[in-house]
């Protein structure tokens, strides 16, 4: 839906702003989650999030992405083969992890015949 909401917004906008693409990487595993205190020059602010190499690993998909693709690893494509499209994007070096990783991107729905 994100996807879909973002191209609605280019095609309406498109004449008055540049276009934007809504990258992702979805990753699926244990993660810690909890409160996380910041403090900055308007106070002090308490957030809810989930961390660890879980997410870790689904940012840096989304940072290796692309044009509003949706990047996942193997361990998540397991997961959901059979259930969505996707093609092979082969091996990718990502920032912070040890080897190059197989990665997966999933069709948008205009993609699927």
């Amino acid at each position: 839906e994100i996807h879909e909401r973002s191209r609605e917004f280019n095609n309406e906008l498109s004449s008055h702003v540049h276009s934007i693409n809504v990258n992702m990487g979805i990753n699926a595993g244990t993660a810690l989650v909890g409160m996380t205190r910041f403090k900055g020059s308007i106070g002090t602010r308490m957030t809810y999030t989930a961390s660890g190499p879980v997410t870790n690993l689904a940012a840096r998909l989304a940072s290796h992405a692309s044009g509003g693709d949706i990047l996942i690893g193997d361990e998540t494509k397991i997961l959901i083969d059979g259930l969505w499209p996707m093609y092979d994007r082969g091996l990718a070096t990502l920032k912070g992890i040890d080897k190059p990783m197989k990665i997966y991107s999933l069709l948008h729905k205009e993609e699927i015949s």
